[in-house]
């Protein structure tokens, strides 16, 4: 099981977790950080060997590697658990206040997760009536026709050519917009990933999983910070192989003096809940800070 990606969760979130051993067996469980104890306990399983334990994660400052052991029969299987910080964002609270936040997105996830994250945000009418949105980052989501997210663009097209960054969730296949555009696999693909260096201070690759990934980030992709490598099929057992193909989940370009970044993940879909979700948004997020703040340190052309 060493090898198995870990199970992500945030720091104080309530889960339950799901045991498996005789019918009727005792099972006894451990969630431990390498030798400290941080909760454990015993249940009985059912006539179909179930149990199930209700938990309160610990609260944590740092991404912390747990393993919880479950012994039952002198049986032992381990798990891992990647623990996040909740409110990563709420430390940079300051500065996005500066910055400014404007949310448009008829689901209302995004908005919640950025409030969980302790960040106020702008919430916008999906219709975009009375906008007068000044601030230094707009997110657009939620959208179930590229026409639609299309046209919502265009509305901000002048003010990220002026300097504002555009993020844009999990886009419907078909949107093209800004020269980046969203293209459907005919297959789900399923494959390694990799971070950008500069990308990543908390969430690690291997925490959104192998997929399978449906759809890709294409076009103008100046730079590409979630990547997939899918490794292509031979044409017959004695056929050389391949290069992996390389396809951008998380992609940004410049448009003017703004920022376009396109991300098609879908764990985004539930980041008020969903801890990968919520991590994938906060990585973004501070790799948009980082660059406002290294645009502004960079000298005039005078």
């Amino acid at each position: 099981m060493g090898n198995q990606p870990p199970r992500v969760l945030l720091a104080g979130s309530k889960v339950t977790l799901s045991l498996t051993a005789q019918p009727g067996a005792r099972v006894a469980w451990v969630l431990a950080y390498g030798k400290n104890v941080l909760a454990e306990g015993s249940t009985g399983t059912d006539k179909d060997g179930l149990a199930s334990v209700r938990l309160t994660m610990p609260d944590v400052r740092v991404r912390t590697e747990c393993r919880l052991h479950v012994q039952s029969a002198g049986a032992t299987a381990s798990t891992r658990i990647a623990l996040l910080p909740r409110r990563l964002l709420s430390r940079s609270a300051e500065r996005l206040k500066e910055l400014g936040i404007g949310v448009l997105d008829a689901t209302g996830r995004l908005a919640r997760a950025l409030t969980d994250e302790g960040v106020s945000a702008e919430a916008m009418a999906p219709d975009l009536t009375r906008d007068y949105f000044s601030g230094g980052l707009v997110i657009l989501a939620g959208f179930e026709r590229p026409e639609r997210l299309t046209w919502a663009c265009e509305k901000f097209t002048s003010r990220v050519d002026n300097g504002m960054t555009a993020l844009i969730i999990n886009p419907p296949a078909g949107f093209s917009s800004w020269g980046i555009k969203i293209a459907k696999f005919p297959q789900a693909k399923r494959g390694r990933l990799s971070f950008a260096p500069e990308f990543g201070r908390v969430l690690r690759a291997e925490d959104l999983g192998d997929g399978p990934w449906r759809q890709y980030v294409s076009g103008d992709c100046q730079s590409e910070l979630v990547r997939l490598e899918v490794a292509e099929e031979q044409a017959g057992k004695d056929a050389p192989a391949s290069e992996p193909k390389s396809y951008a989940l998380v992609a940004a370009s410049r448009l003017g003096r703004g920022l376009i970044i396109v991300a098609a993940v879908p764990q985004l879909d539930a980041a008020d809940s969903d801890a990968v979700g919520r991590y994938v948004l906060n990585e973004i997020v501070l790799w948009i800070i980082a660059e406002h703040r290294d645009n502004q340190q960079e000298p005039d052309d005078d």
